[in-house]
């Protein structure tokens, strides 16, 4: 069964549910692209850290039972980068592929992350947050062990200079944490930056074209709002996930039901009647 429905002035979606994921077709250049790859996100790969980051951590031991699944299933780990290109290209995407991300650019993904993915030939996209970076806050990354980290199939994007909540800022700070994050970066590692990912997975459309015309070739958001290559949908991975849900999620079930909430009809009308009831509640 295949639903088609208006997604944004350019866009319109296509979806058969059973095997052939969500397709959308750009009104400009008339590519069909389909999203069923999913996008996975981490934050720390580390034994528990607290309650401030509660849920947001993936023990190393679960992070290699994960890795070693995909590996042992025959999926194929893409750079994001090369998935961008294949989007505008309209190019379609390998059967049973994934993307790694990370966000914030904590130290475990070099101490813990990293020797899994080397072991399995993975590759990953890390969204660093600047400033505690160039502060040296412990915790974090340095610049050259991002750069170790280049050579060894990472790329890394730009989760802004502070992780505000950008819909709330005026415009020239947004311009500002947009744009200086991605020159830092480019000057400490000595390439383009290309990606972005909000923080909090938080943006709307004046946000996306701000990053457009910074130069960014596409963003991430997480599992909201309109799908598009500067709302590029991700699936969030966390702690004690069951095999089951891992699955269902590496096999691009969780992007499905995003659509079903985002688009179809009954998601449309469920949005809006919680948006009502709140609003008399308030």
């Amino acid at each position: 069964m295949c639903i088609a429905v208006l997604v944004t002035d350019h866009l319109s979606a296509c979806q058969d549910v059973t095997n052939r994921g969500i397709m959308f077709v750009d009104g400009k250049t008339k590519n069909k692209i389909m999203i069923r790859l999913p996008i996975l996100r981490y934050h720390h790969v580390s034994e528990p850290l607290g309650l401030s980051v509660k849920g947001m951590q993936v023990s190393p031991n679960e992070f290699e039972q994960q890795m070693s699944f995909l590996f042992q299933k025959g999926y194929r780990c893409l750079s994001l980068p090369d998935v961008i290109v294949n989007f505008q290209e309209g190019k379609p995407q390998p059967e049973r592929s994934f993307v790694l991300t990370f966000d914030d650019g904590y130290f475990d993904i070099y101490k813990n992350a990293f020797p899994v993915l080397k072991k399995f030939g993975f590759s990953a996209t890390v969204f660093v947050v600047v400033k505690p970076v160039e502060d040296g806050v412990p915790g974090y990354l340095s610049w050259q062990q991002m750069r170790e980290l280049t050579q060894n199939q990472f790329t890394f994007g730009s989760h802004t200079l502070t992780h505000p909540r950008l819909p709330s800022l005026d415009t020239k700070t947004i311009g500002r944490e947009l744009d200086e994050s991605k020159k830092v970066i480019e000057d400490r590692l000595g390439g383009p930056v290309d990606l972005l990912a909000y923080p909090y997975g938080e943006s709307n459309e004046d946000i996306q074209d701000m990053a457009d015309k910074t130069g960014y070739h596409a963003a991430c958001g997480m599992t909201w709002g309109h799908w598009g290559p500067f709302n590029l949908w991700r699936v969030p991975v966390n702690e004690h996930e069951s095999s089951l849900t891992f699955h269902w999620k590496a096999n691009g079930g969780y992007h499905a039901y995003t659509w079903l909430r985002e688009y179809s009809y009954v998601g449309v009308n469920m949005r809006a009647f919680k948006r009502r009831i709140s609003g008399k509640l308030s």
